[in-house]
Protein backbone atom coordinates (compact mmCIF):
# COMPACT_ATOMS: atom_id res chain seq x y z
CA UNK A 1 0.00 0.00 0.00
CA UNK A 2 2.79 2.62 1.26
CA UNK A 3 4.49 1.54 -2.12
CA UNK A 4 1.90 2.27 -4.56
CA UNK A 5 0.97 5.68 -2.62
CA UNK A 6 4.67 6.74 -2.85
CA UNK A 7 4.72 5.72 -7.04
CA UNK A 8 1.49 7.92 -7.22
CA UNK A 9 3.36 10.92 -5.48
CA UNK A 10 6.12 10.49 -7.60
CA UNK A 11 4.42 10.16 -10.90
CA UNK A 12 2.61 13.37 -9.81
CA UNK A 13 5.68 15.62 -9.07
CA UNK A 14 7.20 14.12 -12.44
CA UNK A 15 3.53 15.57 -14.05
CA UNK A 16 3.58 18.77 -12.11
CA UNK A 17 7.34 19.72 -13.17
CA UNK A 18 7.21 18.46 -16.50
CA UNK A 19 3.67 21.31 -17.27
CA UNK A 20 5.90 23.89 -15.00
CA UNK A 21 8.42 23.33 -17.74
CA UNK A 22 6.15 23.47 -20.67
CA UNK A 23 4.49 26.79 -19.44
CA UNK A 24 7.87 28.51 -18.59
CA UNK A 25 9.18 27.46 -22.23
CA UNK A 26 5.89 28.87 -24.16
CA UNK A 27 6.59 32.15 -22.09
CA UNK A 28 9.49 32.42 -23.32
CA UNK A 29 8.43 31.27 -27.11
CA UNK A 30 6.08 33.94 -26.79
CA UNK A 31 8.63 36.36 -25.26
CA UNK A 32 11.03 36.07 -28.23
CA UNK A 33 8.00 36.52 -30.85
CA UNK A 34 7.04 39.29 -29.54
CA UNK A 35 10.78 40.92 -29.15
CA UNK A 36 11.49 39.92 -32.60
CA UNK A 37 7.91 41.97 -33.67
CA UNK A 38 9.33 44.97 -32.17
CA UNK A 39 12.62 44.40 -33.55
CA UNK A 40 11.19 43.60 -37.20
CA UNK A 41 10.90 47.23 -38.17
CA UNK A 42 13.35 48.35 -40.79
CA UNK A 43 16.59 49.44 -40.02
CA UNK A 44 19.89 47.96 -40.22
CA UNK A 45 20.69 47.00 -36.78
CA UNK A 46 17.21 45.74 -36.11
CA UNK A 47 17.62 43.60 -38.98
CA UNK A 48 20.68 41.43 -37.81
CA UNK A 49 19.16 41.67 -34.25
CA UNK A 50 16.13 40.11 -35.70
CA UNK A 51 17.91 37.66 -37.65
CA UNK A 52 19.93 36.23 -34.87
CA UNK A 53 16.96 36.30 -32.42
CA UNK A 54 15.10 34.26 -35.37
CA UNK A 55 18.22 31.99 -35.13
CA UNK A 56 18.13 31.73 -31.46
CA UNK A 57 14.44 30.81 -31.58
CA UNK A 58 14.29 28.03 -34.15
CA UNK A 59 10.51 26.90 -33.99
CA UNK A 60 6.83 27.76 -34.09
CA UNK A 61 7.24 30.85 -33.78
CA UNK A 62 10.31 31.25 -36.44
CA UNK A 63 9.78 34.21 -38.36
CA UNK A 64 10.51 34.46 -41.87
CA UNK A 65 12.97 37.07 -43.08
CA UNK A 66 11.45 40.18 -44.07
CA UNK A 67 12.14 42.79 -46.75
Amino acid sequence: MVNILASCLVIGQQLILIINYRIETNMLWVFFWLFRMLLSVPGRTNRKLSFALAAAGRGKYAVKGRG
